[in-house]
């Protein structure tokens, strides 16, 4: 009951409920020490007394669970939630995903190119909404069941619940050619941004940290191959070919007949 008071009439209704169960013990106590005679006379005036006193002070009490409700829930939203960008802390993404250990997807990892240009050249201030942009446009990409978390500075990773290699594909693309497409006035200047991805499936109970190496390396390709793009390390299956370790390539959405999608 305590957990729910949550609102104006929650408090009311705690008072409520706390003023009745204490009057139904005060008209006990009357009946069985008070004389038969004085009984029904004090069992009257005894109910009044309690209502007058205990409704007023359980109300206050109630008042002050809620205010430490709120509290809660505020410190809870702070630790739970990146200030700068309303996506996931690393403890909330982390907490979450252990709750999903079962639950296949995909990991995205995802990295603003040429980032720290963008602050020496526009200030800190301009990086900032570059970094509220992109993580508005992955916000806006992301279902119901999927996380996004800023991972740190301009880094992201998104979990995609329940998605195959070619949906994982074609969500990363879509990510990296809106935010392309999306320039920013950053100090009077319109900037083009760009984003590279790494993508990586996980397969049921899979640990987490395993995906996110493979997405991590994926990132590590593309930036090496140009940034702009987005490059699949799907499952360990396809660690070794012709002598390879890795085998990866950027994405290219059925249909298009490429792979770079470098500018």
């Amino acid at each position: 009951m305590l957990s729910r008071i949550k609102t104006r009439t929650h408090v009311a209704l705690f008072a409520f409920m706390v003023t009745v169960l204490m009057v139904a013990v005060v008209v006990m106590i009357v009946l069985s020490l008070y004389p038969p005679d004085l009984a029904p006379i004090v069992a009257v005036r005894a109910p009044i007394t309690t209502i007058l006193v205990t409704f007023p002070l359980v109300f206050v009490l109630g008042m002050k669970i809620r205010e430490n409700h709120e509290l809660v829930d505020a410190l809870r939203e702070m630790v739970d939630t990146d200030r700068l960008t309303g996506t996931s802390s690393r403890d909330r993404f982390f907490g979450e995903m252990s709750r999903r250990e079962k639950e296949p997807g995909a990991v995205l990892m995802v990295d603003i190119d040429h980032f720290k240009s963008v602050n020496d050249r526009y200030g800190h201030l301009s990086g900032d909404a570059a970094i509220k942009a992109v993580s508005g446009i992955l916000r806006h990409i992301a279902r119901g069941s999927d996380l996004v978390c800023r991972f740190g500075g301009e880094e992201f990773i998104m979990f995609i619940s329940r998605v195959d290699e070619a949906q994982a594909g074609d969500i990363a693309e879509r990510l990296r050619t809106r935010v392309k497409e999306r320039p920013l006035s950053l100090r009077g200047v319109e900037v083009s941004l760009t984003v590279s991805v790494g993508v990586a499936g996980r397969m049921s109970n899979e640990d987490l940290q395993e995906t996110i190496r493979r997405a991590d390396e994926g990132l590590y390709l593309a930036k090496n191959a140009g940034r702009d793009r987005v490059v699949i390390r799907w499952d360990t299956s396809t660690d070794a070919r012709d002598g390879a370790r890795t085998h990866s390539a950027p994405f290219a959405p059925p249909g298009t007949g490429q792979l770079d999608f470098a500018s």
